[in-house]
């Protein structure tokens, strides 16, 4: 099992649906609901970009 990456500035990360412990991120409808409504809002909050979603 590899790790987690590291980060460094202007990297692109692609978020997948599994974490590093091969369990799903998003676990029901109202999960994944939740994180498209508010996920967003949040990476522009953080100075981030967002390509997709």
């Amino acid at each position: 099992m590899r790790g987690a990456r590291l980060d460094a500035p202007g990297t692109l990360h692609h978020i997948v649906v599994r974490g590093i412990e091969q369990r799903y991120l998003l676990d029901d409808d109202r999960h994944r609901d939740n994180t498209r409504r508010h996920f967003p809002a949040s990476v522009s909050r953080q100075m981030y970009s967002l390509d997709s979603l």
